[in-house]
């Protein structure tokens, strides 16, 4: 793949987690991840792409869910790894009626293998103003 297209299918994998989450798509979901890849968020470390999807499941049930939005990705990329910086918004239901939003950055590393290219090793979740 050249660069051009490794970058295209890595911002295509950056949506995927958006919409699989956004619709409840789970296997999906489960399958942007490696095996052994990790995630970080509001204090949580999590291992392993059957915890992350556990975890997810659980904090994306049916009636919190919203739209994700993921922007400004900056995308390095060495050999089979790729690192990639983007913000975040966040746009859902309180748990009251009202609306609430989020933002923040998303850390990423992602690889690509002969299982599928590109996936998430690792995700950090960086909120804004701890909201």
């Amino acid at each position: 793949m050249s660069s051009v297209e490794d970058r295209e299918s890595i911002r295509e994998t950056l949506a995927r987690y958006c919409h699989s989450i956004d619709d409840g798509r789970w296997d999906e979901f489960e399958s942007l991840w490696t095996g052994d890849a990790s995630m970080e968020f509001a204090g949580r470390h999590v291992e392993g792409r059957g915890e992350i999807l556990t975890f997810m499941q659980k904090a994306m049930p049916e009636h919190m869910r919203g739209r994700h939005l993921t922007t400004n990705s900056v995308i390095e990329i060495d050999h089979d790894r790729a690192y990639v910086t983007s913000d975040f918004l966040w746009v859902g239901p309180d748990g009251e009626g009202g609306t609430r939003q989020t933002t923040g950055r998303y850390r990423d590393v992602l690889t690509c293998d002969a299982e599928r290219c590109w996936s998430f090793a690792r995700r950090h979740i960086e909120l804004d103003g701890g909201r």
